[in-house]
């Protein structure tokens, strides 16, 4: 199926920011307003709906894509075309797509997972990892 922009709800659309060099904690600065990495983005039930597949959480999670949310840090202004800087990097270097990972069970590294409770993650992924690692 062809996507769209904005098919998945998301407010920023970029290129070349991916889930796998993208750091809980980095900072970029896009135009003039800075933003930082806090959380993936985590799938629910309405995306099934919204695109009628019953099974679309799981296609979401199976493609290792699972989005990035952003905080912002720095109000500015932004646009097309602007270019994604990134201006500061977290010290633990825990990417997106390690927490998706220990979120789902699926590496048992212990220096990765105590470099996660470190990171500034937001919502409740640390206690959830935390569960499901006990």
């Amino acid at each position: 199926m062809e996507l769209t922009f904005g098919q998945f709800g998301e407010n920023l659309t970029t290129e070349g920011f991916h889930e796998e060099q993208v750091h809980i904690g980095d900072r970029y600065r896009i135009g003039s307003a800075v933003v930082e990495v806090t959380q993936p983005r985590m799938p629910c039930s309405k995306l099934a709906l919204r695109f009628g597949l019953p099974d679309m959480v799981k296609r979401f999670w199976q493609s290792g894509r699972s989005g990035i949310y952003l905080a912002i840090v720095e109000e500015g202004e932004l646009g097309s075309g602007d270019a994604v800087e990134q201006i500061s990097a977290d010290p633990n270097q825990v990417s997106v797509a390690d927490v998706v990972r220990l979120f789902k069970g699926e590496t048992e590294d212990s220096d990765l997972f105590e470099r996660a409770m470190r990171v500034p993650l937001h919502g409740r992924w640390k206690v959830q990892i935390q569960e499901r690692r006990a």
